[in-house]
This record gives structure tokens, sequence and C-alpha cells, in this order.
């Protein structure tokens, strides 16, 4: 779940077609041929696949388990049904040894003789003296094997001299645990049998069926077996648990946490049967597994993982630090667990076959997880978020290198090599054709999807199915125009008869000036806002289909805003004398999400070459205005795609002072410090604020203030609001000294719980003394961190040029150390400091993955992604930077 995460943790004048405008000059290391990238990129062997010869029908787990010890031993006993005759078959078993392999008939005694091989892609081939006839077998596997290191398969970590075990099997690390069938398609009842040290607590998916004891000091821990699952999302865990209940579920439900922290764990507790409630009203039916356990684990590589009846966070996601949580704990809390819950359906109770439909299950939850925290949380104002994300998300997918979300997936262990835009572009298109179809009509379909493949798998064309027959609308094209091919298209209306309300629309590929890429066609659901002027604005939706074609609104039209709701995954522009008036009376016209998506679609006119870059800013300025804080979020989005593009050294004075002119206002009117009864985006945004003017905006009294406020904390940590102390800790550092710097790394060392261990290390890296900021970097190898903090140094510091520069050049000289420690599938991410708006630094950058022994597919997949967004920045600079520049000194 980690592209979620990570965000939760932690793109005036319009011409018709700007996709068109001049290309500008490319600079050498910056070239965006996605055929060029494409060309290069390594060649990748589909793995070999398990086929449907032999095929496993249960298996049983028994395991020998001491989190105080570095490896254990086990049996898989695998049920197996034989369909055609043959002589071999394969199943996957990674890294671990294997001992005494037995194959039987049915339930007879008398074993077969087999030879088991190891071959490519993980795979044991076992192979028989004769053909093996239709019918049942049982194979018996002895093995022994390490604990993981890395958070993935069955992995130990020890907190406070304590040994805990815990599994991450998405997408094909099952195998590293134990043999097993390890393709999704392969859903199976399983067992679980755990023996191990007296006084520790196992977990599993289903509940423990009975326990009985072992050899002296020992016991064995069986649990009711499961329902069919496939191999990743099978899970336990065994430590030295405090377990704390959850009341009000369907369910017996509990949360499960690392000694001594229970205590924190009441929030999660408080704020779990409600949204379960209300995903079981959405689905139509009860929570569909026997329990439910949350598991708070310290290392993990991921945000939460979607076990059935057990599922994982990363425990700062699960736990509240003693002071009690901030907005934003509660808010990340309650999206991502919406978001697993909603995965009990969608993708645990139906699954997918092969993951290249990974993206409907995680497309999917990501969807319907806001929507359920707005109806249980409306005050989070989470679907807002989700608004400005589709922004996002269309800068990403409108660079050559983007893939199409639904494509071949022939290797699995590269699945995740664009999460960020498998998770969002399917989260947008969802809500999108859900407008169009009607929420009453779209949960309808989902509905009954779910009801006919529950216990089994599915295809996207069986949800496509489904909808069409709730529906009686072509979805399936809609949907493949938009998953199935890369980009999106460009909408540029035209009102052509404002008496009698026709207006034309023209669809072409929407593509960043100085960008290529091939042309496309989509089938659009579009619902436009409009107005007579005179009464409340209509909405009408309609399907643009064709390259052009006429609309006809039935009525007089004095004004029109083509996004009507804000869900649209398309740019579209107006008449640039439309446009303005738009944007003039958005306050009075448009709702919230609609603004949002307003000051979004102008940063995309930008990237088209429709305004300029001066525009732009003059476009941010005016919607810091806004009274909601939701809209001033969208600003400070912008704020950082102009830090990005615009604001060299030279320039950065003059930006400050526009920070400080654009975000001043917002922070008088909401306040410095929280205010009793403020609504919580109030609350989310004042850091943010903060930050912005402290750090870009350097603005003294806010720096001061944070000053004050990091005094606070680091002497009575109760005394400050626990939504303003990363921002305070952050603020204190940009002038701090080695004196503060130690402080800080004592206090991470000594913190009690994983929010404050992530406050003190992310302000290390906000240190700008250059020594201070190289002791940082030296520090996160040298220091006491777990796996998944290995990157929050570097990510936080990238944000600046020259910290960007200095995270690089660390990168080059620590990949070895890195790529050792760094949970697997996170390495290609280092790919990412290459980038920002540097030519030099993407050449170089280039022919350091190059390198054979760094050189991946998932890696290659990223460089190219790195590439076009480097292009793209340095093209906008070249021909926006000087008015951008002009803009910000004359408005000193």
């Amino acid at each position: 779940e980690g592209a979620r995460v990570a965000a939760l943790l932690g793109g005036e004048a319009a011409p018709a077609a700007p996709a068109t405008a001049a290309p500008a000059a490319t600079p050498a290391g910056a070239a965006t041929s996605s055929a060029a990238a494409a060309a290069a990129a390594a060649p990748v062997t589909p793995e070999a696949r398990l086929g449907g010869d032999v095929v496993p029908t249960a298996e049983r787990l028994s395991l020998r388990l001491d989190p105080s010890v570095t490896d254990y031993s086990g049996t898989a006993e695998i049920t197996l049904e034989v369909r055609q005759p043959t002589r071999s078959f394969r199943f996957h078993a990674e890294a671990m040894d294997l001992g005494a392999i037995s194959l039987q008939r049915g339930d007879s005694d008398e074993k077969i003789a087999v030879e088991a091989v190891p071959t490519i892609d993980d795979l044991v081939e076992v192979t028989t003296s004769a053909p093996l006839a239709p019918g049942r077998y049982r194979l018996r596997i002895d093995f022994h094997n390490d604990f993981g290191t890395r958070t993935a398969g069955l992995y130990r970590a020890v907190v406070d001299g304590k040994g805990y075990l815990f599994t991450d099997f998405e997408t094909v690390d099952a195998r590293e645990a134990f043999p097993c069938f390890d393709e999704p398609n392969f859903k199976i009842p399983w067992r679980i049998e755990l023996t191990i040290p007296k006084g520790l607590v196992a977990a599993a998916n289903n509940p423990v069926e009975s326990t009985r004891p072992a050899e002296t000091g020992w016991q064995t821990v069986t649990f009711a077996e499961t329902p069919p699952l496939p191999s990743y999302l099978v899970a336990f865990t065994v430590g030295t648990f405090d377990v704390v209940e959850i009341p009000g579920t369907s369910i017996p439900s509990r949360i499960l946490t690392v000694a001594g922290q229970g205590k924190n764990a009441a929030m999660a507790s408080a704020e779990t049967a409600p949204l379960l409630a209300a995903l079981e009203r959405w689905f139509g039916q009860r929570y569909p597994f026997a329990k439910l356990d949350f598991v708070a684990v310290p290392e993990y590589g991921s945000g939460a993982m979607e076990n059935p009846g057990l599922i994982t966070y990363l425990d700062r996601i699960l736990l509240t630090p003693p002071e009690g949580p901030s907005v934003a704990a509660r808010t990340r809390f309650v999206d991502v667990t919406a978001h697993e819950l909603a995965h009990m359906w969608f993708g645990d109770l139906v699954t997918m076959r092969w993951w290249d439909d990974l993206w409907l299950n995680e497309g999917f939850a990501d969807w319907l997880g806001p929507k359920i925290v707005d109806e249980v949380h409306p005050e989070l104002g989470v679907g807002n978020e989700n608004i400005a994300s589709i922004q996002t998300t269309l800068s990403s997918d409108a660079r050559p290198s983007a893939p199409a979300v639904r494509r071949p997936v022939p290797r699995a262990k590269d699945v995740f090599s664009n999460v960020d835009l498998t998770y969002a572009k399917g989260r947008a298109v969802l809500g999108m054709v859900e407008q169009w179809l009607t929420p009453e009509v779209f949960q309808r379909g989902v509905q009954a999807y779910v009801a006919a493949h529950a216990g089994g798998n599915a295809a996207a064309a069986d949800l496509w199915q489904a909808l069409e027959k709730a529906s009686g609308k072509d979805v399936a094209a809609v949907m493949g125009s938009f998953l199935d091919q890369p980009g999106f298209p460009l909408l540029s209306f035209e009102v052509v008869d404002a008496e009698r309300g026709i207006v034309e629309v023209t669809q072409r590929r929407f593509v960043a000036v100085g960008s290529q890429a091939s042309p496309e066609s989509w089938q659009v659901p579009v619902v436009l806002l409009w107005s007579d002027g005179k009464s409340a604005a209509r909405r009408t939706p309609v399907l643009v289909s064709a390259a052009s074609q006429r609309i006809e609104l039935g009525g007089p039209v004095a004004w029109l805003f083509p996004n009507a709701g804000g869900q649209g995954y398309y740019r579209w522009s107006l008449a640039a004398p439309a446009l303005a008036e738009l944007a003039s009376h958005a306050g009075e016209r448009l709702s919230v999400r609609e603004r949002i998506a307003l000051l979004g679609n102008v940063a995309g006119l930008l990237d088209g070459g429709a305004i300029g870059g001066d525009e732009y800013l003059r476009a941010l300025a005016a919607s810091a205005d806004d009274p909601d804080p939701d809209v001033i979020e969208t600003v400070i989005e912008g704020l950082d795609r102009v830090r990005l593009a615009f604001v060299s050294d030279a320039v950065r004075s003059d930006f400050a002072g526009y920070v400080r002119r654009t975000l001043r206002p917002a922070l008088a009117r909401f306040g410095e410090l929280p205010r009793a009864g403020e609504p919580p985006t109030v609350s989310l945004l004042r850091p943010q604020l903060l930050t912005w003017l402290g750090d870009d905006g350097r603005d003294e009294a806010v720096r001061a203030l944070g000053a004050r406020l990091a005094r606070e904390y680091l002497q009575r940590p109760a005394a400050v609001d626990p939504g303003l102390v990363a921002s305070a800790l952050e603020l204190a550092a940009l002038d701090g000294d080695a004196a503060l710097f130690d402080t800080y790394r004592q206090r991470f060392e000594a913190a009690t719980s994983s929010e404050e261990r992530n406050r003190f290390l992310g302000a290390l890296s906000h240190f700008t003394r250059p020594e201070l900021a190289e002791r940082a970097l030296a520090y996160t190898l040298t220091g006491p961190l777990r796996p998944q903090e290995l990157r929050t140094v570097a990510l936080a510091m990238a944000g600046h040029d020259a910290g960007r520069e200095r995270v690089w050049r660390w990168v080059q000289a620590n990949w070895t150390a890195l790529a050792q420690r760094l949970p697997p599938d996170r390495i290609a991410s280092l790919t990412r400091f290459a980038g920002g708006c540097s030519a030099e630094r993407l050449a170089q950058g280039r022919t350091f993955f190059a390198a054979p022994v760094r050189r991946t597919t998932a890696i290659d997949a990223q460089v190219a992604r790195v590439a076009d967004q480097v292009a793209e920045c340095v093209a906008l600079r070249e021909r926006e930077g000087s008015k951008a520049a002009a803009f910000l000194a004359s408005a000193r």
C-alpha cells in the first residue's frame, strides 16, 4: 500500500490546443522519447508459470518458530489434483534448504518415488519415475530457512531486546517463507500450525482452533482452516504482544502491538467499528471473514497489507504517541484502514487472477476508502484530498514513459515498478465512471460482482460486465480507453451558440510542451456544470466519444465549467475570456472540490503551454484568498511545482517574498496556533503553512515561533499540540547548531513511539548548515534506523536543489549499503534522486543505473519516468523561467 500511505505519511489565457505548441529544445541527457526508452530497456524474460495440469487444492503448514533465534524449520503438506497424466510438476521455494520430499496418491500410505531439482524463477521441479494418473495426491516437503531481515517474506525484528516475527508476502514473497504454489489464481484453504515458545502470542488469518503443550517450554497453536486464499494473503505473527480489544464490530476484533505499546492503540480501537460498519452497508453484506486483527509492525516496508483477518500496519499508522493523536494521525489511520477493510471484499473475498489486475484491487480500495471516510468523518475532508490527488496523477500520466494501467505483467516481482500510477489512475477513473453511472448504479453493479465471484478469482472484464448489466451503458469501452492505453485527453470546449446552448468539444491527447507521444482517443464521461446566469446551475452528463462533437444543453449558457464535481480524468480548456470570467467567480459558482480541480487544471495548462509562468504565479496568489483550507493546500502544492521549475539561487529571495505575500494572509485567517472548535481541515493545513513560511518564505516571526514551540516540546511534550510538533522541530532545525542536532539524534534514539521517532528523524533533514546536512545523511546508515526509515532524511532533504544534489552524491556513494538494507521493492525508488530540474544530474543517473550490477527492469522503468520528469521541468524552466523570475521580482 506504499503509494497512498507515502502521501499520508509524510500538477488566465487558454489557447484551444496547447498540446500542439512548438516543442522546446530538449537538453542533453533529458530525452523524453518513450520509444527510445523502450529500445534501451533491459529485455524482460517472462517468468515461468506453473500451469494447470497439477494444481493445489489445500495446504497445511507446520512451522517451528522461535523469534529469539535467526532460523526456523517446517513442513508443507500440499494436497494436489493431477488433471492430466504427467511425469513432472513444479512448485515455488526460494533460497531455502529442502529436506525430505514425499508424494502419495490419495489417502494411501504408498510413496511414489520422486526427484526434486531447483530450476529457474524460484521453482522446484518434481519428476516421478512413472506418469501420474489424474487424481488426488499428497505432497510433503520438509524445509529449513533463515528469517528475513528486509521486511519481506517471513522476517524477524528485534524491539527492546525481544524478537518478533511478521509476514509480508505480496507479491511473490510467500515462496521465500515456505514451499507453495505462489500465484494468485491458486486460491485454496490453508491450515496453519505454529510450534512456538510458551508465553508468546501467535495470530494468523483465522482464529485459534486449539493450543496444546509440545516439548518442554513449547506449545503448538493450530488455527482454523481458512477460506480459499492465494498464498500472498496468508499471514501469521509471533511475539510478546500486547492485545487490545476493538469494541463494537460484527466479529471478534483486536489490535496486537509489541510489548508496552498497547497503551497507544486507543484511537485505533475507537475508530475501527464505524468504518467497518459503513463498509458492510456499502457492500450489502457482513464482513466476510471469521475475525479481524490489526498488527502494529515496527519494521515494515509498506504502509499496510490487507491480509484477511490479520491486517498488518506500519506501527505509526496504527499507534499514537502518549500525548494523543493529532488530526493528521487520526486522518491517516481512518484513511488507510478504510482502504484495507475495503480489500476484505474487493481483493480478498474476490481475488485477481493475475497481477495485471493489481491496479483494480488497489485502485478500487483507494477509491472506496475516502468515500467511506467521508461518510463516517466528513469533517476531515479526505474526499477533497482525493480530488487534489487526481491533478498530481494527471501530471505523471502526461509523460511519454507513463505505462498503461492495465498491461501485461511478465514478471510478478516488477508489478510495483509503477505503483503510484497503478493506484492513483485506477482510483481516479473509477471515480469518474461512478459519477457517470450514478453512485447508486455503480454500487449495485459492484455488489453483484462481489456476490458472483465470492470465494474465487475474477478479472476486470467481470466487473465491467456487472456494471454494464446494472447501468445499460458500455462501461468496458470507457474503462478500456483509459486503462489499456497510457495518457488522457485534452478536451477543448467552445460555446458556439450561447442562446441555444450549443457547445462544441474536441479531444486530443494531452502532452506537456516539448514531449512527444502517440495520438490516442478516448470515451470520456463528462459532467458539465452550466448556468443561464439567472437560475441555479445545472449538471449535464455527456459521453465525449468523437474527435469533435456538438452538445446541446437545452438552454442559454452564461458560463460553463467542464468538470462538475472535479472527478474528471482529463484536462480541459475554454476560450481565454470564458476561463478568466469563470476563475474570477469561482468562489460563488463552484464547490470546494471544483475549485481544487480548477486550480489543478490551471497547472496542467502551464505544462501544456497554454499559460505562462507569470500567469500561473498570479493564479496561485489569487487562489490563496480562498476561505477553504483544502483549496489553500492545493495552492501549496502549486508552490512546490513553482519551486522545482523556477526557483534557482538567483531568485530564491524574490520567491521567499512571494511565499510570504501568498501564504501569510491565510495564516492570519486561520491562526498560528490551534483554536478551540476549529475545523480539522484547518488543523491539517496549519503545519504546512508554518513550514512553508518559515523555510521557503524565510519568515523570521514564524521561525521564532517554531523555535519556541520546539524548546517547549523538548522540555514538556504535552505542552505543544501534537499537530504542530513536527513542523516546530523542523523550523528550529533551519537555524540549528550541532548541539541541537545532537539533541534531536538522542531523542530519536530514546523515542518510545514510532511517531516520535519519525518526528526527530525527519527534523534531522532540515538542518541547513552543510556539515550538519552531511551528518544527517551519514546517520541514516550508521544510526539505529529501521528499514522503512532509511529514505526518510533523503526524501525530505531532496525538496530543494542543493539538498537534492547532496542526496544524489550520497546515494551513489552508498548504493551497495542501501540496496542491501532497503526492502527489495523500494530499491528502484532511489532513481528519483537523479531527478529534479538538472539535465546534468540526469545524465549521471542514466550512466549510474545502466551499470549491470544495478540495472533491473524496475530500475529501467523508473529511470525512464525520471528522465521524462527532468525533461519536462527543464523545458518548462527554459520556456517560462524568465517570465516567472520577472513576475517574482516585480511583485516585491
